[in-house]
């Protein structure tokens, strides 16, 4: 069985539009407004009985401790984030279970109170819990593709990012909660002039100060010693402990890179996506650079990793703040 370690801390968040869905780049600035005195509420997710008893039954106490392991861990990240990063109102953050927020939306006068932060499969519905699956052997606990998503209680999102990956990391959720909240309150402070190029152009120079961390399994091997011949500022790589521990506790000395995969804007049958490389602010969730498939050299392969045009673009990046 894979460890609770490399369950947890696996592979960085994809962004994509789907056809039909909600904006996952930049939602629209009156949801954004709506929401602003509304209360937030987390859905925490509870362990599933069902698979509880099927594996205890077939007497793999591992794999039931695995799956709860990995259930309390994510809560219990929701819960960090939120406290570490969510400044968007000041609101009491809630934790509830779908049960629990369903027996809260009884009373009809409830129902435009809130706002909910969650988690859910791409097989499920946004209106259904995370669907966390045990696979045919038993062996490990894996998920379906997995949205997280902001909206109201019984309706489509209005705002999500898609995990194309099994199981949300800590990262992935230090990730979509500080940069939800980053953008969220960025747009009300620029309401006719929101766009992520223009927030990038903003931050510029945050990230010549900063210390890039960078998984060192997601970089090429071609270019491992070379780094510093592309990238002029400070550049660490990490183990995904490492990564998980600065990116949760928002430390100001250091900025990461996410990998991600953006729509091309297209809908039907020219829908279409880019690869993207994200560089976001540990602190804050700021978006601080980021390269893309056909504006910038394609910077990232999955069995190639990090290459050197990825550096010298995000490297552009840090200059261009050095001289301001």
């Amino acid at each position: 069985m894979k460890t609770i370690k490399t369950l947890l801390l696996i592979l960085p968040f994809v962004l994509l539009n789907t056809i039909g869905h909600a904006q996952f780049d930049m939602p629209k600035y009156n949801r954004i407004q709506e929401i602003k005195d509304l209360q937030p509420v987390v859905i925490i997710n509870p362990p599933n009985p069902d698979i509880i008893n099927k594996y205890d039954r077939k007497s793999k106490p591992e794999v039931v401790q695995t799956y709860e392991q990995l259930i309390g861990n994510y809560n219990e990240a929701m819960k960090i984030a939120m406290k570490n990063f969510w400044t968007f109102n000041s609101k009491e953050v809630l934790f509830k279970t779908r049960v629990e927020l369903n027996d809260m939306l009884k009373d009809k006068s409830q129902r435009d109170k809130y706002f909910i932060i969650y988690c859910y499969s791409e097989e499920t519905s946004y209106k259904r819990d995370f669907d966390w699956k045990i696979n045919k052997g038993g062996e490990q606990v894996v998920g379906t593709y997995t949205h997280f998503a902001i909206g109201y209680p019984d309706e489509m999102p209005f705002y999500q990012v898609l995990l194309h990956h099994l199981l949300p990391s800590a990262t992935d959720i230090g990730y979509f909660i500080s940069n939800a909240n980053y953008k969220f309150n960025y747009m009300l402070d620029h309401k006719d002039d929101y766009d992520i190029k223009g927030m990038v152009d903003k931050n510029a120079p945050i990230l010549s100060r900063k210390t890039l961390l960078i998984l060192q399994d997601d970089v090429s091997p071609k270019v491992i010693n070379d780094i510093h011949n592309y990238y002029p500022c400070n550049i660490k790589l990490v183990a995904d402990s490492e990564m998980v521990n600065e990116v949760m506790s928002g430390d100001s000395s250091f900025a990461y890179v996410i990998h991600s995969n953006g729509s091309t804007g297209k809908s039907g049958a020219s829908f279409g996506s880019i690869d993207m490389n994200w560089v976001i602010n540990c602190a804050d969730g700021a978006i601080l650079g980021y390269t893309q498939d056909g504006t910038d050299p394609v910077p990232f392969t999955t069995d190639q990793g990090l290459r050197k045009d990825f550096f010298q673009a995000i490297g552009n990046f840090c200059r261009a703040g050095k001289k301001r």
